[in-house]
């Protein structure tokens, strides 16, 4: 599940074109400068993340999915819709050795040069493993609230938490194509309040970015400090692409972000 709202504008497979192809961190997404990669925080949970990233997703420096392989250690990325010799494909090969390396902004890719390109076939064996137990996060009509209890491992076994990373029409794309995810138990996050990441617009307030969820997902396994030092992260990220936009006078540090979310938890008691 995810709330990340494609570019308006950009046509459909490409990366919105930009004037200023300053270096970026392939981790945080912000410029090498004020990368906050070795400020954020590493939580260490017993459930495995698999998140599921749409191709276009892999390019676009607003992309949180990539985050949460950052924050939550036991997480890996599943690329879907990979197209083979593509720009997304090379980055993505390149992030599995050095993931958090700077490099300018990729160009866009031109659609059509060479002729149609096929996807390359999605790996379903990490979705498919006899030891492991499935939660899939999508707020379908037979989802469930997850629980502590949900997610609780049990003997002998794994739990692996699923999230779908890419906009809404393409999460729920992904969870009708992929073979895997159509008989999967599927969760839902209980009410909260609305999104915060101000970055890219969803569509309905509960709509989440990827990281989001999964901070929600730790804060209901019963680890809310450490959920709230990964939204600290979150704030912190947006903060200082907010300064890149030139919407911030500077760029914040993390202890004025800490100090900005508590004081919010006190005024709504």
């Amino acid at each position: 599940m995810n709330g990340e709202s494609s570019a308006a504008g950009a046509p459909r497979g490409r990366l919105p074109k930009r004037r200023h192809r300053k270096a970026r961190c392939r981790g945080c997404g912000l410029h090498a400068e004020i990368c906050v990669c070795p400020l954020l925080p590493r939580v260490d949970l017993p459930q495995e993340f698999l998140v599921i990233q749409n191709s276009i997703e892999i390019l676009r420096p607003t992309n949180t999915g990539r985050i949460v392989a950052t924050m939550l250690p036991n997480t890996r990325l599943l690329p879907f819709g990979l197209r083979a010799d593509s720009v997304a494909a090379l980055v993505q090969a390149r992030d599995e050795v050095e993931p958090l390396r700077a490099e300018p902004a990729p160009a866009a890719e031109a659609d059509g040069e060479s002729g149609p390109k096929r996807s390359a076939p999605f790996d379903e064996s990490p979705l498919r493993r006899d030891d492991t137990d499935y939660l899939l996060l999508f707020p379908s009509d037979d989802a469930a609230d997850l629980t502590p209890e949900m997610a609780a491992p049990r003997p002998g076994r794994r739990v692996a938490l699923v999230l779908l990373d890419g906009t809404w029409h393409q999460a729920s794309r992904m969870s009708h194509r992929i073979a895997a995810l159509r008989g999967m138990r599927r969760v839902k996050l209980p009410p909260g309040a609305p999104s915060s990441w101000t970055i890219r617009n969803p569509l309905r307030p509960e709509q989440l970015c990827t990281l989001e969820a999964a901070i929600r997902v730790v804060d209901v396994l019963g680890r809310r400090d450490e959920a709230g030092r990964m939204m600290d992260g979150l704030e912190l990220i947006e903060a200082r692409m907010l300064y890149m936009k030139g919407r911030l006078p500077r760029p914040r540090g993390l202890e004025d972000v800490r100090a900005e979310r508590l004081a919010k938890e006190r005024r709504e008691g």
